[in-house]
């Protein structure tokens, strides 16, 4: 089965590794076939420049609305493979991502599939107080497939038949766009199934301007969400106690009582950007990128 990698990308030249850790696993498509589409949202970076140094193997496009889903679209419309499979420009791909995604679909009845998000740190024998906190609470996805049924694009496969009956991303949305397309998909009775062995690394955010940013404009798009299905007031009151976030950060036992400390004083900051971006948006500010 052919398989179409999607990848957009903005200002973000981690995209070089994220293509180098992908290119290689070209080798072992064993005639299956490979084609990796990236799509530049609106980029200063040079990212043709990047995307040119791969030569055959990556497929650069453009896509000038601002917005992921924009971008990813953009892509499902040119894509040729019989699987789509997402990930982000600032993920690395496992070395046998591409042979444990076609293994997936080979051997099961599988229509949609992710997997691990790995998080690590920039220093794994030092991380800071911020890297501990996402170490402990990103991308928890067998949760999020458990409990809420998606998983996100950061490692999203599926079959194309499944793509055209549930149709392209919502691109209104800033984020939280993968949670609604896997919505349709369940209710189109096409289930998200964990794979454990579909791994993709992502680097901890470290610094308090990428977190407070993410924070930002994850609420935008929770809101969003909330808005269109009449949520709002639940919204609201999961956002007044992040339960599931503090849980995670009192039961890393793998770090000391200090280190808990601080990351959960990063929760706290997380807690006020939350809520002051939800009050901003309510009195009708615009969701930030």
């Amino acid at each position: 089965m052919r398989v179409s990698v999607i990848v957009p990308v903005y200002d973000d030249p981690r995209i070089e590794a994220c293509l180098a850790a992908i290119v290689p696993q070209t080798r072992a498509a064993a005639g299956r076939g490979v084609e990796i589409l990236v799509i530049d949202n609106g980029s200063r970076e040079g990212i043709r420049r990047i995307c040119r140094r791969f030569g055959r193997h990556v497929v650069y496009l453009s896509e000038p609305r601002p917005g992921a889903y924009a971008a990813r679209n953009a892509g499902l419309g040119v894509a040729r493979g019989e699987l789509i499979a997402f990930t982000d420009a600032d993920c690395l791909p496992a070395a046998d991502w591409l042979c444990a995604g076609w293994r997936a679909f080979e051997d099961t009845a599988a229509q949609v599939v992710t997997g691990p998000v790995d998080v690590f740190a920039g220093d794994p024998e030092r991380p800071g107080a911020i890297e501990i906190h996402q170490l402990c609470t990103a991308f928890q996805i067998r949760r999020y497939v458990d409990a809420y049924g998606f998983g996100p694009t950061a490692n999203l496969w599926a079959r194309a038949a499944v793509v055209r009956k549930v149709g392209l991303f919502d691109d209104s949305l800033p984020s939280g766009g993968d949670v609604e397309w896997c919505r349709r998909a369940v209710a189109a009775g096409f289930p998200v199934r964990f794979e454990e062995g579909l791994i993709v690394g992502h680097p901890a955010r470290a610094t308090w301007g990428a977190i407070t940013a993410n924070a930002r404009r994850l609420t935008g798009g929770h809101l969003a969400l909330a808005s269109r299905e009449k949520r709002v007031p639940e919204l609201m009151r999961r956002r007044l106690w992040p339960r599931q976030a503090v849980g995670s950060l009192l039961s890393a036992t793998r770090f000391s009582r200090a280190q808990r400390g601080m990351a959960l004083l990063v929760e706290l900051w997380l807690y006020v950007v939350r809520l002051a971006e939800l009050g901003r948006l309510l009195l009708g500010g615009r969701p930030v990128r």
